[in-house]
């Protein structure tokens, strides 16, 4: 990874564990790496991102006590971030969504440009085609990764990557306008997959 100063680092929730509400332990990781370039002061701000999945909604499962951002802020307020240096995005259920709202409630209020994402090495092929789509090229967008775990892996990624290229190719890069209203009730989320 080139060194260069980010106006934010992006963690994105993950899944949490049905029976115990914990993140998997890549977000966790993820933080932690944010953390560390935070006291290098080569960001300004770690941003979190994540209400609860779509798949409680969905299996009308109990979301889980605390969401997706509160888990994620409440792990950096305990390695000594200041709160003010935490920009929250808890609404999002889903990824396209977290890059959706992650730019419209955070990035375009404080017109930050140049970030860094940091993300479970298996999720990085999908993360990169979202915000090359969403973000657009007037933002710079960088990618690092940290390990992960097999048990931890997505077991569809790579038909979610097939299903998410089928319905947002047609999509112009940075014209976020494409998602306006579509979460959750498009056929993205709702036709079954494979489609004809």
């Amino acid at each position: 990874m080139p060194h260069a100063y980010y106006d934010a680092v992006i963690v994105l929730g993950s899944q949490q564990n049905i029976t115990t509400g914990e993140v998997p332990n890549h977000v966790l990781q993820s933080l932690d790496k944010a953390v560390r370039i935070l006291k290098t002061g080569d960001t300004a701000a770690i941003a979190v991102s994540g209400k609860w999945a779509l798949f409680f909604d969905v299996k009308n499962i109990a979301p889980p006590p605390m969401t997706e951002c509160a888990i994620l802020t409440q792990h950096l307020l305990e390695k000594g971030v200041s709160q003010h240096l935490i920009w929250q995005e808890g609404e999002s259920k889903d990824t396209v969504a977290n890059i959706y709202f992650l730019k419209r409630h955070i990035l375009e209020p404080k017109q930050a440009k140049r970030v860094l994402f940091i993300v479970a090495d298996f999720r990085k092929e999908r993360l990169e085609y979202l915000t090359n789509k969403i973000l657009g090229p007037t933002y710079k967008v960088d990618f690092t990764t940290v390990s992960s775990q097999p048990a931890e892996h997505y077991p569809h990624e790579q038909d979610t990557l097939a299903r998410t290229k089928y319905y947002f190719d047609a999509m112009q890069p940075g014209d976020d306008t494409y998602l306006d209203g579509m979460f959750y009730e498009h056929p993205f989320y709702t036709a079954l997959w494979p489609v004809a």
